[in-house]
């Protein structure tokens, strides 16, 4: 994968089953450290201001963690507090 992703085939990916696991901030964080490159599996988007922060085929980066870590808003679409971040499952 390249760091801007291929976001048609990860966003058609993403959306079968089975393709996807959802992964908690400090786990996510761990994976990144170790030398990991997770990708994104959907679009990440806190509002506001409404623009997305990741898209699906993006390569999740410490820098893209360490953003959302310091976001002050309450509303973040396609992510789940409970359950983390959806990432695409290796092939």
């Amino acid at each position: 994968m390249l760091p801007d992703g291929d976001l048609r085939a990860a966003f058609f990916r993403g959306q079968r089953r089975g393709a996807v696991e959802h992964v908690l901030p400090a786990e996510l964080r761990e994976r990144v450290e170790r030398g990991d490159r997770p990708v994104s599996a959907g679009f990440v988007t806190p509002y506001p201001p409404g623009f997305p922060v990741l898209v699906p085929g993006q390569i999740i980066t410490r820098e893209v963690l360490a953003f959302m870590r310091v976001l002050d808003t309450r509303e973040i679409h396609g992510y789940d507090a409970r359950r983390g971040y959806r990432i695409l499952l290796r092939p």
